[in-house]
C-alpha cells in the first residue's frame, strides 16, 4: 500500500471503535471488535481495489509456502509460551476482559477476524507503507513495536518476536497471505492448547512452558530459513521460465 494509506488503515483500525459503537447502538465487547474489523477490511478493499499492483502482491499465494507457514506458525505458538512463564514468574494473571459478548462474536474475533485483519493493516499497511519512506529494518521494527501496544506487558516479548518475524516475511515475500496463516494458527491453538496441556504428564507446568519456548525458537528459526529458501527458488524457477506469480 501507499504510505498514506496504511497510516490511514492503522488510524481506522484503532479509532474508529469510538464512532461506530455508539453510532450503531453496539453493546461493546466483542461485537463492537468485530464491526471495527470488518469496517477495516471493507476500508483495505477500497484502497486495494485501486491498486492492482499492490492487491496482487499483498494478496499473492505461493503453495509450497503456504506449508512451510504452518510449521512456522508451530514454532511462533510455542514461542508464544513466554507469556505463560511471565505470568508464572510474577503471579499475574493474563486479562481478556473486554471479550465480552456472545460467545460465537467472542471466537469470531480472536480465531477468524482479529488475525485476517491485523495482519492487514500491521503487516500489509504499516509495512509496506513505511517501507516507502524509511529503511525496510526500521519499518518492520516500528511496525512491530505498534503491535505490540494494543498488548499486555507480559505479551510484549512474544508479541515483538512474532511481529519481526511476520513483518520481516511480508517484507521478504510480497505477501501478507503467510501471516495470516501464521496469525490463524496462533489465535485459534491459544483455545485448544491450555486445555491439551493440562492432560501432559506433570501437568501444565512452568517448566513445560519454558522447555517449549526453548525448542520454539530453534522450530521457528529453522522453518524461517527454509521458507525463505524456497521462496528464493520458486522466485529462480519463474525468473528462468519467465512466469509471474498470481
Amino acid at each position: 500500500m501507499k504510505f498514506w494509506q496504511g497510516m490511514a488503515l492503522y488510524l481506522f483500525f484503532m479509532f474508529s471503535g469510538v464512532v461506530l459503537t455508539p453510532l450503531l447502538h453496539l453493546p461493546g465487547g466483542a461485537v463492537s471488535a468485530v464491526a471495527v474489523c470488518l469496517a477495516t477490511l471493507l476500508l483495505a478493499a477500497v484502497f486495494l481495489a485501486g491498486n492492482v499492483p499492490a492487491r496482487r502482491a499483498l494478496l499473492r499465494v505461493r503453495q509450497p509456502l503456504l506449508g512451510w507457514s504452518l510449521v512456522l506458525a508451530l514454532g511462533l505458538r510455542m514461542v508464544s509460551e513466554v507469556s505463560v512463564v511471565l505470568s508464572w514468574l510474577f503471579q499475574t494473571t493474563r486479562d481478556i476482559s473486554f471479550l465480552t459478548g456472545p460467545l460465537g462474536f467472542q471466537l469470531l474475533y480472536v480465531v477468524i477476524l482479529a488475525p485476517i485483519t491485523e495482519e492487514t493493516v500491521i503487516r500489509g499497511g504499516l509495512v509496506t507503507g513505511l517501507s516507502r519512506r524509511l529503511p525496510w529494518q526500521a519499518a518492520v521494527v516500528i511496525s512491530a513495536l505498534i503491535f505490540a501496544v494494543g498488548h499486555s506487558w507480559f505479551q510484549a516479548p512474544q508479541t515483538i518476536f512474532v511481529a519481526l518475524v511476520l513483518g520481516y516475511l511480508c517484507w521478504y515475500t510480497g505477501s501478507m497471505v503467510y501471516g495470516m496463516v501464521v496469525h490463524l494458527f496462533i489465535n485459534s491453538s491459544a483455545f485448544v492448547l491450555p486445555v491439551a496441556l493440562q492432560h501432559f504428564p506433570g501437568g501444565y507446568t512452568l517448566g513445560l512452558s519454558m522447555g517449549m519456548v526453548v525448542a520454539g525458537l530453534a522450530l521457528t528459526l529453522w522453518s524461517m530459513r527454509r521458507m525463505l529458501r524456497c521462496a528464493d527458488a520458486i522466485d529462480r524457477f519463474e525468473a528462468r521460465f519467465g512466469l509471474t506469480g498470481s
